[in-house]
């Protein structure tokens, strides 16, 4: 093992085989951390503190393993998240892929969904007036599919 330390600016290396290293436990719990090591470089930093409270992963074991813990993840660790994300994908909302068969159509599938939650409501509340209109423009849009 080879050691180097600095004392009052001046370098001193140390060498050791594996035997000395073992009879005075020189590395008795030190696990080298490369967060560790960044934070005493360059001071605190804030991602390296992110860490969810569900799961308890941290930003940098995330950035270090490439996954994330839960779905909580996405809220807590979020100021680390969106950067990266917008940087990957260039935006920061997931829209999806569609078949090619519904690539074509102008009507947006949300806003159906929309009108026919609408519908359901309106039909509860017994405003049947505002129930033909609804149905109406369910069956204008589904006529333009």
């Amino acid at each position: 093992m080879h050691l180097t330390r600095i004392v009052s600016g001046e370098k001193r290396h140390f060498h050791f085989c594996q035997e000395c290293v073992d009879k005075q436990q020189l590395l008795k719990n030190q696990v080298l951390q490369v967060t560790h090591v960044l934070q005493a470089i360059l001071g605190p930093m804030p991602l390296a503190t992110l860490t969810c409270p569900a799961c308890r992963i941290q930003f940098m074991e995330f950035r270090n393993q490439g996954r994330l813990g839960c779905p909580h993840d996405y809220n807590s660790l979020r100021a680390g998240l969106e950067p990266l994300l917008k940087r990957l994908h260039r935006k920061l909302r997931h829209f999806g892929k569609r078949p090619i068969s519904q690539r074509l159509f102008t009507i947006p599938p949300e806003r159906v969904i929309e009108l026919r939650q609408n519908l359901q409501d309106a039909i509860a509340a017994e405003d049947y007036a505002r129930a033909i209109d609804l149905r109406d423009q369910i069956r204008l849009m589904d006529a333009e599919i």
